[in-house]
């Protein structure tokens, strides 16, 4: 005959149920039904209704851990439930090896049969897709090779010169999908200052296309910030070429600065006949100092219009490509680190950058193939 239980054995059984053991441990500890201590659980729920079943307690937890999951999902899909079936679908493939596929369609709400009918039925990659996993590496390695100053015009020459024929829009697009990009980390203050002009003569008159090195020679000054102090940099260039043959920089740079600036040019140039010099009307060119210098050197000057860049606009050009590709992406606290960081564009500048004017070659090497078959000439000076 089995036992009968009082109201408190009762309610006793129906706590240990509720906090420690299962239902088929009680059946088999006290003999009873799973029936019967079901109803008594029903009948006394009331008593014990604060207190929380083992399952209940398992199922809770279950339901924190899902939720959790799915708030972890959606942080890293990016994607809601109102996204599109395809953002979805590559939410999933980048997630799939983290998630299952399951958390996955159930959280973002796509259907598991449509994510297994594209992954499934995914059409091969195509020829072009094939050629341009082939030609992202190279160009990458021209984009970081240049310090990330080359675009896809340039990048679209250099790849040509190592045997790859690939367009510049194809460049630009594969660029933009690996999110190549010429970025600037610095920009600083421009610089300007007052001056009073007098007239004197342009003999250049924009004519920048010069038919061999040395007729010409241009030179300008451009600020930059070094530290708290404004520095300014002075280039000289073979408008042949395009080819800077000097570069230096100074605080407040005076008539002699600029003369054993170019007294060493021209002495490394051979100390050419017939050279013409043009520049803009900033104080040092034009003082009394630098023009009987170069004039005893039988050096011809020439000068821009008042407020007219154009007519030098090489030199201007030629300082927008170094602050845009050099001095932008650094902050200069010494002179050192400045004139250091002049000469390595410079070098770049002159052996690795093609230019468009010069027929995507460097200005090396234009200056290369046109001495080719001539003597330098060594000045006696």
């Amino acid at each position: 005959m089995p036992k009968r239980y009082t109201e408190k054995e009762k309610q006793e059984i129906v706590r240990l149920y509720q906090t420690s053991y299962s239902a088929k441990e009680i059946c088999v500890k006290f003999g009873i039904s799973r029936s019967s201590l079901f109803l008594w659980a029903q009948q006394y729920s009331e008593i014990n209704s604060e207190v929380k079943t083992a399952r209940e307690v398992y199922l809770i937890e279950k339901e924190i851990a899902r939720l959790r999951i799915e708030n972890q999902i959606f942080k890293e899909s990016g994607c809601s439930v109102t996204s599109s079936t395809d953002e979805k679908y590559t939410a999933v493939l980048r997630l799939r090896d983290k998630y299952s596929i399951h958390a996955l369609c159930d959280t973002l709400e796509l259907s598991r049969g449509t994510y297994y009918n594209r992954a499934l039925r995914s059409p091969a990659k195509t020829q072009n897709e094939l050629e341009d996993e082939e030609i992202k590496p190279l160009i990458k390695y021209v984009f970081e090779e240049s310090e990330k100053r080359f675009g896809a015009r340039k990048i679209k020459v250099k790849l040509k010169e190592r045997g790859h024929q690939i367009s510049e829009r194809r460049i630009h697009r594969l660029m933009k999908e690996m999110n190549l990009s010429l970025k600037s980390t610095y920009v600083y203050p421009n610089a300007t200052f007052s001056r009073e002009y007098k007239y004197y003569p342009n003999r250049l008159k924009q004519k920048f296309h010069q038919i061999a090195p040395n007729l010409v020679w241009i030179s300008d000054f451009t600020y930059v910030k070094v530290g708290s102090e404004v520095y300014q940099v002075c280039a000289i260039i073979d408008l042949f070429s395009r080819k800077v043959l000097a570069a230096a920089s100074m605080i407040n740079p005076d008539a002699d600065f600029l003369i054993s600036l170019f007294n060493t040019t021209f002495i490394e140039r051979g100390c050419p006949d017939n050279l013409m010099l043009h520049s803009d009307q900033g104080t040092q060119y034009a003082s009394y100092k630098f023009r009987c210098f170069v004039r005893e050197l039988k050096v011809k000057q020439s000068f821009s219009r008042t407020a007219t860049p154009y007519d030098n606009a090489v030199a201007e050009s030629f300082f927008s490509s170094l602050k845009k590709e050099e001095f932008k992406k650094r902050w200069f606290e010494t002179k050192e680190m400045l004139d250091e960081s002049t000469q390595k564009y410079v070098q770049f500048f002159n052996e690795n950058r093609p230019h468009q004017t010069l027929g995507y070659k460097t200005p090396n090497q234009l200056e290369s193939e046109f001495y080719s078959g001539f003597e330098i000439k060594e000045c006696s000076q």
